[in-house]
């Protein structure tokens, strides 16, 4: 036995028997999971398969004269470039290789790889490193590092524009301003609804981009100020005891009326988004005040069935039905609750007529439920 290095301790996940690698004709290949969990192998993927993304990620305007070679370089080993030197001085023939340099390098490589393989499968574990950085999203440094290096090899290009492919900036009007305005890739936090009910995409973005404050006052413009041109997005449940995110996600989707340019277009939008949230906190914090009652050992009880029990005894129902229960069973009709008396009834109708009203609260409240939500789903122009 000995003590455990937490810095060279890492999880490793073992590759398929080699009958398995080989790619079928017809068949994508696709990057390895990564150890952590994050979808930096699943966005590189599905990023070859979008012709803009791909044009980028390759490259095309930087080339080298040797990529070099490695029989385990599909496992994630590095593949440093090849220094070029003439054979009669020993000087070198090219400029020096970069970090910058191998980044871009790596990338090319697993986009061919993706491009046409016999293997089925690569790994994204040298782009990691490459990252050099051991904190925050693993996703957003490999392609903040990329970004970097891409931009460094077209210095004319970037003094004119800012290269965005991955990249958006967030903006506010809020003095105090955004913990990050250089975002590549956008993270969204799963608030599950009541019981099992779905969430739509679009109002995660509404819940996360927009300020839902009802303060007039200082109700504040939070938008996209400019937005990547693939826009990668980090769903996360805020519940952990969910074993799915539960999120409605539609075939099409626009983030026009998160751009700065529509602020001003969708500022009355968003007021009436955010009064309706309000309200609708009122109503589920009133719903809830009259389905539970709150008792000092026993926590939360369901008003509804405590309602329904006292009304039973005081009619005799529930008087009724033991003895039906206990003859059943053979048992005799003896019971220890006693018979009702006169004025019994009275309170029995009294806790009816309460049950009555509280149920037709609750399906009034249910009703404004519907129309507030409907009218955040729909909100006037």
């Amino acid at each position: 036995m000995t003590i455990a290095d937490d810095q060279q301790a890492s999880e490793i996940i073992p590759d398929l028997e080699p009958h398995e690698r080989k790619n079928e004709p017809g068949e994508p290949r696709f990057l390895k999971q990564l150890p952590s969990g994050d979808y930096l192998p699943n966005l590189l993927t599905i990023a070859h398969s979008i012709p803009f993304a791909r044009k980028a990620l390759l490259a095309p305007h930087k080339s080298y004269s040797s990529y070099g070679s490695d029989s385990e370089w599909w496992k994630g080993h590095g593949i440093r470039l090849p220094k070029i030197v003439s054979t009669v001085s020993g000087a070198p023939l090219e400029p020096a290789t970069t970090s910058q340099d191998e980044m871009i390098a790596e990338m090319q490589r697993l986009m061919a790889l993706l491009d046409e393989s016999t293997r089925s499968y690569g790994s994204a574990d040298t782009l990691v490193r490459l990252a050099e950085n051991n904190s925050g999203c693993i996703l957003d440094r490999v392609l903040q590092k990329w970004e970097n290096a891409y931009l460094d090899t077209m210095e004319q290009y970037y003094n004119e524009n800012k290269f965005f492919v991955f990249h958006s900036l967030i903006g506010t009007t809020n003095p105090e301003g955004m913990n990050t305005s250089d975002l590549y890739s956008l993270p969204l936090f799963v608030t599950s609804g009541p019981g099992n009910a779905s969430v739509d995409l679009a109002s995660i973005m509404d819940d996360t981009l927009w300020d839902t404050d009802v303060d007039d006052v200082n109700f504040y413009d939070n938008f996209i100020d400019s937005c990547a041109q693939v826009l990668p997005i980090r769903l996360t449940q805020n519940d952990t005891s969910k074993e799915t995110l539960n999120v409605i996600i539609p075939p099409a989707f626009y983030v026009d009326k998160y751009l700065k340019k529509n602020a001003d277009a969708t500022r009355e939008v968003r007021k009436q988004i955010a009064h309706g949230k309000k309200k609708i906190e009122k109503i589920e914090l009133a719903e809830f005040k009259l389905k539970n009652y709150r008792h000092a050992q026993k926590g939360d009880l369901d008003t509804e069935s405590m309602l329904q029990h006292a009304q039973n005894y005081f009619s005799g129902e529930s008087r009724k039905n033991l003895i039906e229960e206990r003859e059943g069973a053979g048992a005799g009709g003896d019971t220890d609750i006693p018979l009702p008396l006169e004025h019994h009834s009275v309170i029995a109708e009294q806790l009816h007529a309460v049950c009555v009203e509280i149920d037709s609260k609750l399906k009034g409240m249910h009703n404004e439920l519907v129309v507030v939500n409907h009218r955040l789903t729909c909100p006037s122009p």
